[in-house]
């Protein structure tokens, strides 16, 4: 998710936006996912503060309420899911054993990049090579 969506929809109503974040976090729970939630400077800056940004989305709204929302944000969070950065949830999900293993998909179309090998049963590797496309 992006607080960014949140705080476009308080534009026009804060309990809309509520509303939506609520849901978002009720799918996530009901498909036992976790939500990562991306934070972005002008979530909690307003136009007064940075006149020369209020063409984005959401800078009409006022940093004090912006920082009002990313407050109630973080607090329907919590009341769900443990709030932890994103290495720290790596470091979790990587030694618990709990990680599903996937199979990537790829489209008959994209079989040249593949050299032939079947489309439903591709690892990572033959893709992006050993190192995973860090080069």
């Amino acid at each position: 998710f992006h607080q960014s969506y949140v705080v476009y929809l308080a534009t026009f109503s804060r309990r809309l936006a509520l509303a939506y974040f609520r849901t978002a976090l009720a799918a996530c729970r009901a498909r036992g996912i976790h939500p990562s939630v991306l934070f972005h400077p002008l979530d909690w800056l307003g136009g007064e503060e940075v006149p020369a940004l209020r063409f984005f989305p959401g800078m009409a709204l006022r940093a004090s309420r912006k920082v009002a929302l990313l407050r109630d944000s973080l607090r329907l969070l919590r009341q769900s899911f443990t709030l932890e950065s994103m290495g720290a949830q790596a470091l979790r999900l990587s030694g618990s054993g709990d990680l599903p293993q996937r199979v990537l998909r790829v489209p008959r179309a994209a079989s040249a990049w593949t050299g032939g090998v079947p489309s439903n049963s591709i690892p990572w590797n033959t893709i992006l090579g050993p190192s995973g496309g860090n080069t």
